[in-house]
């Protein structure tokens, strides 16, 4: 661990420096933008998805620094915290603009949008586009990215 510390922190540091980058932005604030220097388009879209893999990357580098470094490890440990605090603030905010749809037993179920500040799954064309999805992300970020489950009341 020691002998790769500095490129763990390297890293986390990225992520943390594109974050405070992006913490003076209206709903989504503190979130990651799509396009972030690798493959992906220059899409202006603060993806659910993409946040909830930077703050997985966050937290387990905090996990990995404690053992050698628990000073350090307290560091990516907030910086994780914060991070997870905007992605649910941002996925709330979100999810209360979107429309609730009927399931087949008559019951509805909420919305959410694959990325701050839309209104909806896109595939319902809630704010116009053309957009061709394969699904939202909801199930994926609560499933790796350690969120607790909605009606955890967190």
């Amino acid at each position: 661990m020691r002998e790769i510390k500095p490129k763990l922190l390297k890293s986390a540091q990225y992520l943390r420096d594109w974050r405070r980058k992006n913490q003076r932005r209206n709903c989504g604030q503190g979130l990651w933008t799509a396009g972030w220097e690798d493959a992906d388009p220059e899409d202006p879209f603060r993806s659910f998805m993409l946040n909830g893999y930077a703050y997985l990357g966050l937290a387990r580098v905090a996990e990995m620094m404690e053992p050698i470094d628990p000073a350090e490890a307290g560091i990516w440990r907030e910086e994780a915290a914060g991070l997870k605090k905007d992605i649910r603030m941002s996925f709330f905010e979100t999810m209360a603009k979107s429309p609730v749809v009927p399931l087949g037993d008559g019951s509805w179920v909420p919305t959410v949008a694959p990325w701050a500040n839309y209104s909806g799954p896109v595939m319902l064309q809630a704010e116009g586009g053309n957009w061709d999805s394969h699904g939202t992300v909801t199930t994926v970020i609560h499933c790796w990215a350690d969120l607790p489950p909605l009606s955890g009341g967190h």
